[in-house]
């Protein structure tokens, strides 16, 4: 099942562009897009700001910290900067899946609807030094969440 945007049924809802409703660390989040570009500013409220959006909006947002991230390679939570390869930031991403997991029923549903699939991100990249998140880091997190159904 590949997890794209514009697929129909839970292969497009599982996309981080889906709208989802949750809270990480005291900060309200309408999408995991959004905070997943959050992470790519260090300033604490324009970080909250961008977890407060969704789909394309936040992805056009965090463009515009492509080059500052990538060139430095950190990543930034709270004011906390951590390396993009670093296991304290991958601690991060699981937190932030787990948090989504947790509190949003339709998101479990999704995970539901997707038993018996093996995951794919056709579209992810596969270099981490070029995103935040490689369809490797997507679909590992999603099957493992799959798993505690």
């Amino acid at each position: 099942m590949d997890i794209k945007g514009k697929n129909p049924g839970a292969a497009g809802r599982l996309s981080n562009f889906t709208a989802r409703e949750f809270t990480f660390d005291g900060i309200q989040c309408a999408s995991l897009e959004g905070i997943l570009q959050g992470l790519k500013y260090e300033d604490v409220d324009a970080q909250a700001e961008l977890c407060k959006m969704t789909s394309k909006a936040a992805q056009e947002r965090g463009q515009e910290r492509n080059d500052a991230w990538k060139e430095a390679q950190t990543l930034w939570w709270k004011g906390v900067s951590m390396a993009r390869d670093s296991q304290e930031y991958q601690s991060l991403l699981d937190q932030i899946y787990e948090a989504v997991f947790e509190q949003d029923k339709s998101f479990r549903d999704d995970l539901e609807a997707s038993k018996g699939h093996f995951l794919t991100h056709f579209i992810g990249k596969s270099d981490p030094t070029d995103t935040i998140l490689t369809e490797l880091e997507l679909c590992h997190r999603l099957m493992v969440l799959r798993s505690c159904l």
